[in-house]
Order: structure tokens, then sequence, then C-alpha cells
């Protein structure tokens, strides 16, 4: 059964991954922001503390680039939890095939109709 716990979790993910694109467009910038500005920041901050900085950039964007590529979208998640149950319902299994056969006989009377029905006249040009 669905819970609304469940429904709230999958809606959720898109946020979570809208988190993760958010760090690592923070990171990127401080990044690019410190690779223009390095040897002024070296002589100002030192060495040490420079890239004991570019560490914590490291260390919050690995995990939130892992967390990116495993993280499914609100979609997937649906799909990967309702697609296993639609498919192993024993209820829904002979839907298809029977559907399927109904509108075949339904297609086959529809051409016996309108190969059966007279054909009018067509109206000359005028």
């Amino acid at each position: 059964m669905l819970s609304p716990w469940t429904v709230y979790f999958i809606t959720m993910l898109d946020n979570w991954r809208n988190v993760c694109v958010g760090v690592l467009v923070v990171a990127g910038i401080a990044v690019f922001s410190i690779a223009i500005a390095l040897p002024l920041l070296i002589d100002i901050l030192g060495k040490d503390s420079v890239w004991r900085f570019f560490k914590k950039i490291v260390y919050i964007s690995i995990p939130a680039v892992l967390l990116l590529c495993i993280l499914p979208t609100s979609k997937q998640a649906a799909a990967i939890y309702l697609i296993p149950k639609v498919v192993n319902n024993e209820r829904l299994k002979g839907v298809a095939s029977d559907g399927m056969k109904a509108l075949r006989l339904l297609e086959n009377k529809w051409i016996q109709e309108l190969s059966l029905a007279p054909s009018t006249p067509e109206q000359p040009a005028k």
C-alpha cells in the first residue's frame, strides 16, 4: 500500500537534488574565485589556511556529487516504486491481453461495418 509518507519522500527527492546542485554551484564559484586570487590569498592568509579551505570545499563537494548521481528524481522514484507493484499484481496480469482481444474484436467489427456500408454517390464538381 502506498502511504502518505512514501508519497512525501518521493516528492521531496527533487528538493534534495536541487540542494546538491546548489552546493556544487557555490563550491564551483568558490574554487574559481580562489583560483583567480590564489597568489594574493597565499600572501595574505598563508598557504596552510588556503589549502584547508580547499579541502573543506572538496569534502563538501564529493558527497554532494555522489548524492546527485544516486538520488532519482521524483518521477523516477515513483516509477521504481510503482512499476513492480503493477507488474507483480495478480489481478492486473490478464488485463492487457484481454484488452487487446477486445480492441481487435472492435476493430474487426468496425471494418465489417464500413465495408458493408452503402457507398454514397460522388457529387459532380461545379
